[in-house]
Order: structure tokens, then C-alpha cells, then sequence
């Protein structure tokens, strides 16, 4: 509702706007209790809050000492680190473990036998570099189970080729080092299942790998012997060895690889394989000493590129020892059983070994001491925080001399008074709180109450070295680690079933950890339901209610005031009306009354 304010024009000297903000004064009041009310109840709730977020976050340390992996820490020793060294898991038993280590896991390394590149040859493409005739061809990688073709294009860098090596998902790598001008093939994994192999590459190929990369990895010193094996020459390998289908051999130098059937006979494989050696290799076999012998000229003899049958037929069944290119597996005697990984690196009853180099090796599991005692000390930090800072809430003396201030009393203070005024304001809303003061008893009968399920001397937090300070810390607790120490020592699971035992219907029978949980849980319980746990987005808890219903009446209020100051402005306009126009009206009959006298003496 518009307002005319007319005022002065009666002469009646009234100062209206003193007059009604000193009307207003007494209303005034009312909404500003209101106000500070509302500010109170908001203050609390982010009190309760902040108290909800520190209890949160010490919540969320509890989990990690529920489980074993913060409780019993181990560490591992060995006798000789040129062997082995191990970590341990929170499950592995301290024990000595005997290792004895025959043979460590390996991959497989390809090397180029010399510089790839012809003098004076240019390294843009593999054309230049090689004299490769256009057009693509595949080269078939294969490691374990892993395989794949690729195709290598002649109008492509070494550089291009390396990438589609090393992009082959094969788990082989290569690398072309310009320096040496040489290729370096690796596989990534180790175990007799690596390997290298590029059987199944079409006949460019093969001639690319050993002709203009040089690779080699089955470089086979000879002779080599076998055992007695007692066979027939004159029978097929079907007939001898159970053999079936076909398989290649390799040999360098020879024009083709050799393809060898199952219903070949035994001499007419030897001679196959000598045919196409050209000399350089010579397979015989003794039927008198009933032995297969491999023999070269050159002393070494290069099977790169042989299928996987073609090497067990050489070293499984005619017994030579033949390298098939493959890696190897890791061979080690544990506690006195033979065993075997893929890897040097392997867990096994919870003790993670890396073996490091042949030899023997005594691995001592016991608990790491001081890793325990700094995770129970960060605990105990971790604890005192909430706890001390909740005490110091309850403790807190609410001044009410120093209730919120008024949008009127800040106008007339300077910031660092408004300030000041406002902390001393916000203390003491949760002295003697029931809700906290309920949280800090709970707090410390879970730390000092014993578990009631554990036996022997180590069963409560005092027995291994937590203990709370006298009467005026209110449960701050410290920790002895030398007492920590000494218990673990005499029981190594003492700390971890005084804090992570669980799963009992009496809270009693349970660790620290679950206990101490389930007070926070509680807790957090109803300080949700009182405050919430977020002062922007709740409307719910009992202070959000509060509150809102305080908005909704310091609202009312303000429309209510604005209607009185209006009400108390209109009467007084009508005053300085009615006002005006007596002294109008006085003016004139005192103007006819002179007027009348004036006439009469004339």
C-alpha cells in the first residue's frame, strides 16, 4: 500500500520520523529475538555438524582396523638377499622358511647376429634399408598362447616395424638401436610358456627374420648325446612315438624348413635333416650304444623358427638337448618340496618371495613391531581428536551476554569487533550436550572395557600399552610401545584380536574397532535426526524444523512491521492534514475579524 507522507507544511514542529521509529522501537524487539533465536538454532546445528564430520572421519580409520592388514604387519628377513627376499601378508605365519633356489624363471631374448644394414644402404624404409622388393608380407609372432600375424610393408620404416611389434599384443617388445644397427627382440613374461616364435610366417617372412633381421635364439652348441633310447630306426615315429600329423624343423642356411610326418620312418627323418643341413649337421644314431647324437661342423647349430613338435621330438623323444627358444621356469625346493612358477616373483602361504639368484636361503617371518606400533599410535591420534574436541564442546560456557547481533548493532561496530563478538556468541551451544556427553562415556568404556571372549592376560587395551591420563583429561588416551612391544612379542595376534575380533551378539565379546563403530554409528544416528548432516540441503532433522518455523514468523513479523510503520505514518499525515487546516481556518477568521474592526473606526 502506497504511503503520503506530508509533513511540515502545519507548522506543528513534530519530528513524525523520530516519533515513529521510536513507536517502531518496541515492535522492533520482537523481531530481532526472533532473529537471534534463529541464529542460535543455526549455529547449533553446524556445531552438531562439524561434530558429525569429525566422528565420520575417524569412523572411516575404524575399518582399517577391523582388518588384519593395520593390526599384524609382518616383516620378512633373509639369510641371503642374493637369493631371495619376501614381504609378507597379515596372514602369513611367523615361521623360518628353507629356500633353496636351482633355477631362476626367464623370458627369451632375440639378438641380431650383426649390423642388419649394408654399407651405404639408407634407413628410410625397409626397402632401402634391406633391397626388399615391393609389396606386403606376414610375419606370424607367437609367445605362449599369444599370437598374431602382422603385415610388414617394404615401403615402411625399421621404426614403422618395430611399433607393430611392439603393438602386436603378443607380450613380445623390440627395439631397433641405431647405434649398434641391431634388433632386439624380448618377451615381457617368463615361465617355460614364453617364447619366441615365428613359425607360420609366410616363406618373406621367414627369409626377412633370419635373413635381414638376423635373429637368432636357438643357437644349439654341439654335439650333444643322448641317453639310451632303445628304438628301431627302420618304424615310423607313429609306431615309435606316438606321433601324429607333421611338424617343421628349421635349419639355418637350408633353402626350406624340413617338414617331417609321423609316417616317416626314423632313418628317414635323419636323413632329411642331414640332407637339408648341407653338412652342417649331422643326426646319427648308435644301435649299439642305443644313442641319438647331434653333431655340426660348425659346432653350433641355429633351429630358429622350428615349430614347438619339432623340439619335443628332438629332446623328448630322441632325448638331445636342444633349446627350443623357450623361457624357463623358476626351480626351487621350499621347506623341503620341490616346486616350481612361471616367475621369480610368487606367493605362497601368504610370504610374497622374489627370488633373486641361485643359492640357498633362510626366510624368517615375524611381526613388524614398529609398523604396528606407529599404526596403534595413529589411533590413538586419531581418537584423542574427536574425543578432545567433543570434551572441549561439552566444557564450553555459554555467555549470554553475548547473544547474535542485530543488523543495527553491526552497522555501528568495525569488522574485527563483529568478529570477536561473534565467536564468544557461538560458544558453549552444546555445553553439557546429552547426545555428545552420551558419545564420550560410550568412547571410553569401548577403549578400557576388556574383551570378554579373549583369553589370557592379553584381552583389553591396557594390557597391551593403551592406557587413558588421570581424571581432569577425560579419557585422552597414550601409548606405552614398550609395553606394545612386549605383548606382541608373547602373543603376535594380541593386538589384532584386541581390535578386530567381531561378529558376537554382545558388543562386549567384540574388538575395539567394531565397538567403537557402532558408538559413532549410533551417534551419528541421532545427531541426523536432531541436526542433519548438512546445514544446506536439510529441512528434515528437529533444528532444520526449528528453524524454518522461525524464517516463516521473522518473515510474518517483517510484513507486519512494514504494515505499523505505514499505519503509524498515515495517521500522523492526517495529523499535519487536520492540522493545516485549522490553521487555515484560523487564519481566516482572524484576517475577517481584523478586516471587520478596521472598517468600523473609519
Amino acid at each position: 500500500m502506497a504511503v503520503s507522507r506530508t509533513f511540515g507544511l502545519s507548522g506543528s514542529g513534530i519530528d513524525v520520523d523520530s516519533m515513529v521509529k521510536q513507536l517502531m522501537t518496541a515492535k522492533r524487539l520482537q523481531y530481532a529475538n526472533l532473529y537471534q533465536s534463529r541464529d542460535l538454532l543455526t549455529w547449533k546445528k553446524q556445531a552438531y555438524n562439524d561434530i558429525y564430520n569429525q566422528a565420520t572421519s575417524f569412523r572411516k580409520t575404524l575399518t582399517s582396523y577391523e582388518l588384519s592388514s593395520a593390526l599384524s604387519i609382518k616383516t620378512v628377513s633373509s639369510t641371503n638377499t642374493a637369493a631371495a627376499t619376501a614381504t609378507a601378508t597379515a596372514d602369513a605365519v611367523n615361521v623360518s622358511h628353507s629356500l633353496n633356489v636351482t633355477q631362476l624363471a626367464t623370458g627369451v631374448t632375440m639378438t641380431s647376429t650383426g649390423s642388419i644394414t649394408a654399407s651405404g644402404n639408407q634407413k628410410d624404409t625397409l626397402a632401402d634399408q634391406f633391397g626388399l622388393a615391393a609389396g606386403k608380407f606376414n610375419l606370424k609372432i607367437t609367445n605362449g598362447s599369444s599370437t598374431a600375424t602382422i603385415a610388414v610393408d617394404p615401403a615402411g620404416s625399421i621404426n614403422d616395424f618395430i611399433t607393430q611389434v611392439n603393438q602386436s599384443n603378443t607380450n613380445v617388445t623390440a627395439n631397433y638401436d641405431a647405434t649398434l644397427d641391431r634388433v632386439f627382440f624380448y618377451t615381457t613374461n617368463t615361465g617355460a610358456s614364453a617364447g619366441i616364435s615365428f613359425a607360420g610366417s609366410d616363406a618373406a617372412g621367414s627369409s626377412f627374420v633370419a635373413n635381414n633381421l638376423k635373429l637368432s635364439t636357438v643357437s644349439q652348441v654341439l654335439p650333444t648325446t643322448s641317453a639310451a633310447v632303445a628304438v628301431d630306426p627302420t618304424q615310423t615315429l607313429a609306431s615309435l612315438f606316438g606321433t601324429t600329423g607333421s611338424f617343421n624343423i628349421s635349419i639355418a642356411g637350408a633353402a626350406a624348413p624340413v617338414t617331417i610326418n609321423a609316417t616317416d620312418t626314423l632313418n628317414t627323418v635323419m636323413s632329411n635333416i642331414n640332407a637339408a643341413a648341407g653338412g652342417n649337421a649331422n643326426l646319427t644314431y648308435d644301435a649299439v650304444a642305443k644313442k641319438f647324437t647331434l653333431n655340426a661342423t660348425s659346432g653350433t647349430l641355429d633351429l630358429t623358427g622350428s615349430d614347438q613338435a619339432a623340439f619335443d621330438f628332438l629332446s623328448g623323444d630322441l632325448g638331445l638337448n636342444v633349446n627350443s627358444g623357450k623361457g624357463t621356469d623358476s626351480q626351487f625346493t621350499l621347506d623341503g618340496v620341490n616346486l616350481s612358477e612361471a616367475t621369480n616373483a610368487f606367493q605362497i602361504s601368504g610370504v610374497s618371495y622374489n627370488l633373486a639368484g641361485l643359492g640357498s636361503a633362510t626366510l624368517n617371518v615375524a611381526n613388524d613391531t614398529s609398523k604396528i606400533a606407529t599404526s596403534i599410535q595413529s589411533f590413538v591420534d586419531q581418537y584423542n581428536k574427536l574425543l578432545d574436541a567433543t570434551n572441549a564442546k561439552l566444557a564450553e560456557h555459554q555467555d549470554r551476554n553475548y547473544p547474535p547481533l542485530t543488523a543495527d548493532q553491526k552497522s555501528s561496530m568495525t569488522a574485527t569487533d563483529i568478529t570477536n563478538w561473534q565467536i564468544k556468541a557461538q560458544t558453549g551451544l552444546l555445553e553439557n550436550d546429552d547426545m555428545l556427553g552420551g558419545m564420550v562415556d560410550s568412547m571410553r568404556n569401548a577403549v578400557a572395557a576388556p574383551i570378554t571372549g579373549l583369553t589370557g592376560i592379553y584381552n583389553s587395551a591396557a594390557s597391551i600399552g593403551i592406557t587413558s591420563g588421570d581424571y581432569t583429561e577425560n579419557g585422552h588416551l597414550y601409548l606405552d610401545t614398550t609395553k606394545l612391544t612386549a605383548a606382541l612379542n608373547a602373543d603376535p595376534n594380541a593386538v589384532l584380536k584386541i581390535f578386530g575380533t567381531s561378529g558376537n551378539a554382545s558388543d562386549s565379546q567384540n574388538g575395539i574397532s567394531f565397538r567403537l563403530a557402532n558408538v559413532i554409528d549410533n551417534t551419528n544416528k541421532m545427531i541426523t535426526a536432531e541436526a542433519g548432516v548438512d546445514a544446506l540441503v536439510d529441512d528434515q532433522s528437529n533444528l532444520s524444523l526449528e528453524i524454518n518455523d522461525y524464517s516463516a514468523t521473522i518473515k510474518t513479523t517483517e510484513t507486519n512491521l512494514s504494515n505499523d510503520q505505514d499505519q503509524y505514518y498515515n495517521e500522523f499525515t492526517q495529523m499535519e492534514t487536520y492540522i493545516q487546516k485549522m490553521n487555515s481556518q484560523s487564519s481566516w477568521l482572524s484576517q475577517q475579524f481584523g478586516g471587520s474592526s478596521s472598517s468600523s473606526s473609519g
